[in-house]
């Protein structure tokens, strides 16, 4: 049944940012999604971006997805590519917000229920920041 989901989890959002921008990724957090690293590598040689936009619409689970397609035709067409991902559980937006933009699981970022988020651990942005880029 394994074979059914996507094995890339959307904690590898963060370290694939970072690597597309030239940014150190740190150790303690997922490895950068080996499918976007390709594509960049293919598009960019050895370049790094200035800007990235991740667009992750909330609450689109892969079934949706599939059976709406053409609704997301825009979106698609603006992309050079489209991942379906491994969600984190519990499934609700702040914790798997926080597992994309921090690169951890709900266990390290401690975001685990439906409620008001306060992260403790660094997120995309605070690397970003930290090394000389806007956020």
């Amino acid at each position: 049944m394994s074979d059914l989901y996507s094995s890339i989890c959307i904690s590898s959002v963060k370290a694939s940012a970072l690597k597309l921008a030239g940014i150190e990724i740190p150790e303690n957090i997922e490895n950068p999604n080996p499918v976007i690293t390709a594509l960049a590598e293919k598009k960019l040689g050895s370049k790094s971006v200035d800007r990235i936009v991740i667009y992750n619409p909330d609450a689109v689970a892969l079934w949706i997805y599939q059976k709406y397609t053409e609704m997301f035709t825009k979106a698609a067409l603006c992309s050079d590519i489209a991942l379906p991902m491994l969600s984190v559980m519990p499934s609700v937006t702040p914790v798997c917000f926080a597992s994309m933009y921090s690169g951890v699981m709900p266990d390290i970022h401690g975001i685990k229920k439906y409620e008001k988020p306060v992260l403790s651990v660094n997120t995309i942005f605070d690397s970003y920041i930290k090394a000389g880029k806007k956020a």
